[in-house]
């Protein structure tokens, strides 16, 4: 039976796979036409026109609530100088919700096997609450695309340091979406500190990391806000 099942799925793989594609694409089709407009997607769709036209900047005195980083308003927001509309948003998001998928896949198929990856497309592609999320307008799906490429090219380097070089920048762009992602640089380091293929000058990239960071706390002095919540729980639980 096992080998059956084998022999068909190594047989019409490809075949399965753009079947799970196309189902994906039509759930994600029909979330971004019919799901209702909540508050999330018109905050970001404003803040990020506001932006974009120069009447706010982030984290501006007496201006709009900038509770995420700068990109989670930004990005959205040139697309909708350019496109108006909410749809642009939904669109934008399930592209990135997409290529975050195709990252996720090829993670998985260099890991381990691509049989593994199918699985993980099959998953996605009948994960309604998740086609759903990465269908609004909001900071989800971009951010974990950025998340999940630069895992890609840092784990899957293959010996070209410019792949963890541009995978930190990812990850970077990642933080300066969405301010939570921050704890996932010392799994980053950890990995580029501990994993024997990756030379000692990709030490520079932590450098790099490090940099990042302190120019965000030195450009923004409103920053504290932002991770204000974090501060606050460790004050309460020690």
């Amino acid at each position: 039976m096992e080998s059956l099942i084998y022999r068909i799925g190594k047989k019409y793989y490809y075949l399965i796979l753009i079947i799970l594609l196309f189902v994906y694409l039509l759930i994600t089709i029909n979330s971004v036409l019919y799901t209702r407009i909540n508050f999330d997607e018109g905050s970001y769709a404003y803040k990020g026109w506001q932006f974009i036209y120069g009447n706010y900047k982030p984290f501006q005195d007496y201006g709009l609530l900038t509770n995420k980083m700068p990109l989670a308003f930004l990005v959205p927001g040139i697309f909708y100088r350019l496109f108006p509309g909410i749809l642009t948003g939904r669109l934008l998001a399930a592209t990135f919700g997409l290529i975050g998928m195709i990252g996720l896949y090829l993670f998985v198929i260099k890991s381990t096997s691509r049989y593994l990856g199918l699985l993980i497309i099959a998953i996605h592609a009948f994960s309604l609450s998740t086609i759903t999320n990465y269908s609004m307008a909001i900071t989800q799906s971009f951010a974990s695309a950025l998340l999940i490429w630069a895992f890609y090219f840092v784990v899957h380097d293959e010996g070209a340091q410019w792949k963890v070089y541009f995978g930190c920048l990812l990850l970077q762009l990642a933080i300066f979406t969405r301010q939570n992602l921050v704890f996932v640089l010392p799994v980053i380091w950890l990995y580029i500190i501990t994993n024997k293929k990756v030379s000692n000058n990709y030490y520079y990239s932590i450098i790099y990391l490090f940099a990042f960071i302190a120019s965000i706390f030195h450009i923004y002095q409103s920053i504290s806000y932002l991770f204000g919540p974090f501060i606050y729980l460790i004050k309460y639980i020690s």
